[in-house]
């Protein structure tokens, strides 16, 4: 087989891949030139929710088994605060403590 002088393989590089037209060419280079490089683009930053901070708190027997029993209660009628933060948090709010929950 003879090898063809390189004005016989006009419109294929090196390695069999075709030379791109002058068309495509332009097309990629305005598809390039609009996108926005080195620009700082400003994202929105996300609001922060006010997160419950866990606390420890000592209270006698007696105390804890009644807030368990009225949370256990509460989770079967559907009705009122169901855990015993909530229903500690409902009575700091009678009491004049304000809640951003």
């Amino acid at each position: 087989m003879a090898i063809k002088p390189p004005s016989a393989r006009a419109g294929v590089q090196q390695g069999g891949k075709p030379v791109p037209s002058s068309e495509d060419v332009d097309r990629l280079v305005r598809e390039l030139a609009d996108k926005p490089y080195g620009e700082v683009v400003e994202l929105e930053a996300p609001k922060r929710i006010a997160k419950p901070k866990p606390i420890t708190i000592s209270l006698p027997d007696v105390m804890i088994e009644q807030l368990e029993d009225q949370a256990l209660q509460n989770k079967r009628s559907g009705k009122g605060p169901k855990t015993i933060s909530a229903l500690i948090r409902e009575q700091l709010e009678k009491a004049g403590y304000k809640s951003q929950l």
